[in-house]
């Protein structure tokens, strides 16, 4: 194994992956690498192309989402299971995990010239093919309840009274994350809730789906969410340049930043100490969420 040249992430080497492969490995090409996963593109001697990837365990489920999906389970179909990357787990490194993935040959749906009623159609076609898939596959936030939503925000805010105590967040005032509780116990809130739960990619983007001949194939399961359906469709619209408000809830939106709150915060606080403040973001989210129309 060897560590990345500038990250705390560790990736299998060239010998390790060519010994797994059986192939020799005539090219390595890095694609995405930032501090919790680094991708690369793997082109073999018999002229395939794979995809190896590397993560910080974790800041990610996506070894055991996999994992899941792959066994011998009679409730996902076989359609579902063609709508993800044939996919292979490597094993755990230190503090990081690497995984093979088939090397999809098709263009993005981000680069896509689309309409907004062309988006739309895509967002409902994406969302029925998510919702397919058995809500108790492995996620990164589970809020499919009042009681885990409870726990999920007291740990939220906890972090956050923490990063505001340690002065390391100076926008975001003790006022305000009471009021976060506060909201977070609203009859709004709890309606929106009170929603059928079910898998959430979390991530859902252009970047992220890719239009085969065969149907979509959505990749980057990293932190997926087990809630309201509708959060996948805010994250999507978003993604794809689309004001989210438009056709979704406010309070699904408001749920929908708060977990993006929750991701910088957390990423403050564990991932990135030293680097990016995330301090604006933070409290840019919070004023959006209690301040309806700002």
């Amino acid at each position: 194994m060897e560590r990345h040249p500038y990250f705390d992430l560790w990736l299998h080497s060239t010998q390790e992956l060519t010994e797994k492969l059986g192939s020799g490995i005539i090219e390595r090409l890095t694609l995405h690498e930032w501090p919790l996963s680094c991708v690369q593109l793997l082109r073999l001697e018999d002229g395939s192309r794979l995809i190896y990837k590397s993560q910080l365990r974790a800041t990610s489920v996506e070894p055991e989402f996999f994992t899941a999906v792959h066994r011998d389970r009679a409730d996902i179909t076989q359609r579902s299971r063609s709508r993800l990357p044939r996919a292979e787990l490597l094993g755990s490194l230190q503090n990081s995990v690497g995984m093979f993935f088939e090397y999809i040959d098709a263009p993005r749906l981000e680069d896509q010239q689309l309409t907004e009623a062309e988006i739309m159609e895509h967002g409902n076609r994406l969302l029925s093919e998510i919702r397919q898939f058995p809500a108790d596959l492995p996620v990164y936030i589970d809020i499919s309840s009042q009681a885990k939503w409870f726990a999920f925000v007291d740990k939220t805010l906890s972090m956050l009274r923490s990063l505001i105590n340690r002065e390391l967040f100076h926008l975001t005032t003790p006022a305000a994350v009471q009021n976060l509780a506060e909201w977070s116990q609203s009859q709004a809130v709890m309606a929106a809730l009170l929603a059928p739960s079910t898998l959430n990619h979390g991530d859902l983007g252009g970047e992220n789906v890719f239009v085969t001949p065969d149907g979509y194939k959505i990749i980057d399961w990293q932190r997926p969410v087990r809630g309201p359906a509708e959060l996948d469709r805010v994250t999507y619209l978003f993604a794809m340049g689309v004001d989210p408000l438009k056709y979704t809830h406010r309070c699904m939106n408001e749920l929908n930043w708060f977990i993006h709150l929750h991701w910088f915060v957390e990423c403050k606080l564990h991932w990135f100490p030293p680097g990016e403040s995330y301090d604006r973001q933070v409290a840019e989210l919070a004023g959006l969420i209690l301040h309806p129309g700002h």
